[in-house]
């Protein structure tokens, strides 16, 4: 599960870097790399931008992996009510990615973080390290969702998890800056902040929905609702991963747009095929670990009896 819980860390710092408190503030982050030199954006000042960046996140996630030791881990991944306030926490990340409502950082500060960059020399190593934790600091209204779920996935299995995905989330999240200080030219080719940012948000607001069922799931297995099952818990993904095809495609339709058509019909590829295996009764691999077991009607009424299974590991397992 680490594999894929560090592919999901690198992925969200790409997403990250994608939202519109993001993506928009490339030219004036490169103009401030480039302040005071009449050639091009310095690479240095860049690499101490993106280091700001991954110290600032990599010390929030060694300060959840302190806080949330493995003891303590393993003791509320087992307790409903914290398994249901987590999915309440990934509902409300999925309303804000939806545009219901923002989530704005205190204004005090807000003032307090862009004073302490006018008290440093932006020129100077510590200046631009400075700015570039400021700048994770300030953009956290749109990475919060990210760097939430990152936290809540990580919170729930060893202690050293925070703290390597905080590392990989940022290191993505920060390299683009310091890439395009050193190649300034391919920002030319990259995309023009649009309207597919605020597409790239609705979908990833739909799979935050689907963590969300996913600790339902969890909380239903502790205390034998029998509602929440793993078919339910597959057939509630299938519908939510349909419903972003079927966003794409119509933003594809509505927008004559080549792009939403070829993100469309491969998501519409991918869920064919995990649909498929799901229904042949297939592992699905990396998926499996994130669904409910496999549980016969007479384990779920033994559990529920309160039947303890002694000197058989096999069937304790089981």
């Amino acid at each position: 599960m680490s594999g894929d819980f560090f592919a999901v860390a690198v992925v969200g710092g790409i997403l990250a870097f994608l939202t519109p408190c993001v993506f928009p503030m490339l030219p004036v982050t490169l103009a401030y790399f480039g302040k005071g030199s009449s050639e091009h954006p310095s690479p240095s000042r860049a690499g101490w931008f993106a280091f700001g960046i991954i110290s600032s996140f990599t010390i929030l996630g060694l300060v959840i992996a302190v806080v949330f030791g493995a003891s303590s881990v393993n003791r509320f991944a087992a307790d409903p009510r914290v398994n249901l306030a987590l999915a309440a926490i990934f509902l409300l990340f999925a309303l804000n990615l939806f545009g219901v409502f923002e989530l704005p950082l205190p204004s005090s500060w807000m003032t307090r973080a862009v004073k302490s960059t006018h008290d440093t020399n932006a020129r100077s190593a510590s200046g631009a390290a400075l700015l570039g934790a400021v700048f994770a600091f300030t953009s956290l209204t749109c990475t919060a969702p990210f760097v939430g779920s990152l936290l809540v996935m990580a919170a729930r299995g060893d202690w050293p998890l925070p703290f390597t995905g905080m590392l990989l989330f940022s290191a993505a999240f920060a390299l683009p800056f310091y890439l395009l200080a050193r190649a300034p030219r391919l920002l030319q080719r990259l995309p023009k902040a649009g309207d597919w940012i605020h597409s790239l948000r609705v979908c990833v607001g739909i799979v935050e929905i689907a963590a969300a069922i996913k600790f339902v799931a969890n909380a239903d297995v502790v205390s034998n609702w029998g509602v929440v099952t793993r078919q339910v818990v597959i057939v509630s993904w299938a519908v939510l991963a349909g419903a972003i095809v079927l966003y794409l495609l119509i933003r594809a339709i509505r927008g004559r747009s080549l792009g939403y058509a070829i993100a469309g019909l491969l998501t519409l590829g991918v869920v064919s095929a995990g649909a498929a295996g799901a229904s042949r009764g297939d592992n699905l691999n990396s998926i499996e670990p994130y669904l409910p077991p496999v549980r016969t009607a007479s384990e779920v009424q033994s559990t529920i009896q309160g039947q303890w299974i002694l000197n058989d590991l096999p069937k304790a397992q089981a």
